[in-house]
């Protein structure tokens, strides 16, 4: 045998605790973490992790504390929730174990896997309206929102006329769209 495969298998060996079950946790083990909870209580966890084969004292807290524990909220955060984590973390900043504070029964890890979901959703929202801002100018199309002015084929200006109940309507029923030559073709 090699002195470097034997190494390894020393290494190994001597650290079996830590070679044999790393990964995914399995559906016995978390039931095995559940009974060894009961039985001494969620404080330590390096004697509930001697019991474990291949986990060690934090891998069992942190999956006490994030998945198993049978006093957290797994529901969806609602509008009111993201409003006051938005501006928790405006506050505290990053500080999320004191923000989950703010969330009876939400762990940290979910307060912030939220804040980042939420964070994400902002992002691409403004990338999609900058996109379509890029879109409508390409094309010289332009929005106004909230106004009565909307310049597309047809400018409201130009072509406006009055309802019954006094709004300005937009539509001509002769406008065409312009030509656009995508082909090099000319106007046909």
């Amino acid at each position: 045998m090699s002195p470097v495969s034997s190494s390894r298998s020393d290494k190994c060996s001597h650290e079996a605790k830590f070679c044999a079950s790393r990964g995914h946790w399995r559906l016995q083990e978390d039931c095995r973490l559940r009974e060894l909870v009961a039985i001494h209580g969620p404080q330590n966890w390096n004697l509930i992790a001697a019991e474990m084969q291949g986990r060690s004292g934090k891998s069992c807290r942190l999956r006490w504390f994030n998945q198993l524990n049978p006093s957290i909220d797994r529901s969806a955060f609602s509008e009111k929730e993201d409003e006051k984590l938005l501006a928790a973390q405006q506050m505290y900043g990053n500080k999320w174990s004191m923000i989950a504070g703010l969330f009876p029964g939400r762990t940290d890890n979910m307060v912030k896997n939220h804040w980042h979901v939420l964070m994400a959703r902002k992002w691409r929202e403004q990338q999609a309206d900058g996109y379509r801002k890029r879109r409508l100018r390409q094309f010289g199309v332009q929005r106004r929102i909230g106004a009565a002015t909307i310049r597309g084929y047809v400018s409201c200006t130009e072509s406006s006329s009055v309802t019954e109940n006094g709004e300005s309507s937009c539509f001509e029923t002769n406008a065409s769209p312009p030509f656009i030559d995508f082909l090099g073709v000319g106007d046909t």
